[in-house]
């Protein structure tokens, strides 16, 4: 088992014009509707406390989330990845995938991204999508086993690697900064309106539902499948077993549409900053009990780079997460997202 987190910030200068005049409508937090990221039918009576400070008036900008039927209890989510240095050819892995992904079960959505990764070679990251498990399952069926790795030859250079998470809905939560689905949102039913369980330290913890009655403590440890290990694994199917309460978050930004003026902002402020922020996450992962961080761009099909990056960030547990958030480098990084929305915002008032 595993828990999701989703988050994007989109579009300042619609988010500013949204939020214009509306600051002080969230009464005092004992009589504010917190909780209120999670539908009708995931509400529990709540035994886990909230973590927003007696202090806390609401937040200073929007949030929304996604919202799937009563239908949908889990999603299903690969990563496959393509490892290949510059001088090597992926295409026939890349093939093998885009022909499985349109399949008539094909995933419901999918993403393409890439990075390179710190010993030079270039990563292509596709993530597909399910909104239910069964619809999964028969697609798998439909494939040879080794569909994804079977027509490379052991001596290749190019290496290959699949993550599937079956993520419960009630270990999810996801908040945008607009209602515009990005990730796993996109197969959902709607988006809500906005929320307020955000902008204080422990938000995404209470906006999955089962925190609501569960600590979410990780228990055992990853582990290889079969305890098969080789010192020279160059060739071989290597599996890994994840430990239960695995935390996986992705977080991204969405720049497309923005004006010059948003654009500057963010290449000068929030993108350096983000981006030291990830590297020393990188350097120092093992510190942190992350497992994982791929910093990418996202693509179109055919591997052109549009204006959306995420981060997909795998993390021993949601509290190594949240112990994260609490360094001097994720409070830069958050400050710095905080005081360019405020600032886009005095910009809209301005032209108004």
């Amino acid at each position: 088992m595993s828990i999701s987190c989703e988050s994007e910030i989109q579009s300042p200068r619609v988010l500013a014009q949204s939020q214009q005049l509306k600051h002080g409508r969230f009464k005092h937090p004992e009589a504010a509707l917190f909780g209120a990221c999670h539908p009708n039918h995931l509400k529990v009576d709540r035994t886990q406390p909230l973590h927003h400070p007696r202090c806390f008036r609401g937040p200073q900008q929007a949030s929304h989330s996604a919202r799937f039927p009563k239908e949908t209890t889990a999603i299903v989510t690969i990563d496959l990845g393509i490892q290949h240095l510059p001088s090597t050819d992926p295409t026939v892995a890349i093939d093998l995938i885009r022909q499985a992904i349109r399949t008539k079960l094909g995933p419901h959505h999918h993403v393409r991204s890439s990075f390179i990764d710190s010993s030079g070679y270039r990563n292509i990251i596709f993530t597909l999508y399910w909104k239910d498990v069964s619809t999964y399952r028969e697609w798998e069926a439909t494939l040879p086993a080794d569909w994804w790795y079977g027509g490379l030859s052991p001596a290749s250079d190019i290496g290959i690697f699949k993550e599937l998470y079956t993520v419960p809905i009630t270990d999810t939560e996801i908040t945008f900064a607009l209602p515009n689905p990005e990730g796993y949102s996109v197969i959902a039913e709607s988006m809500s309106g906005e929320t307020d369980t955000h902008e204080y330290w422990g938000s995404a913890r209470d906006r999955i539902p089962r925190s609501q009655t569960d600590n979410i403590e990780p228990d055992g440890w990853p582990s290889l499948k079969d305890d098969v290990f080789s010192s020279d694994p160059h060739g071989k199917l290597v599996s890994v077993e994840p430990h239960k309460n695995l935390c996986l978050v992705r977080s991204g930004q969405v720049w497309e549409n923005s004006t010059p003026a948003e654009i500057k902002s963010y290449s000068t402020e929030i993108k350096p900053t983000l981006d030291s922020g990830m590297e020393e996450l990188i350097k120092n992962s093992r510190h942190f009990s992350c497992f994982s961080n791929r910093y990418m761009r996202i693509e179109d099909d055919d591997g052109n780079p549009i204006g959306k990056k995420w981060s997909i960030i795998m993390w021993e547990s949601l509290e190594r997460l949240e112990k994260w958030s609490l360094t001097p480098k994720h409070k830069e990084i958050f400050g710095t997202q905080i005081n360019h929305f405020n600032r886009m915002e005095r910009e809209v008032r301005r032209l108004i």
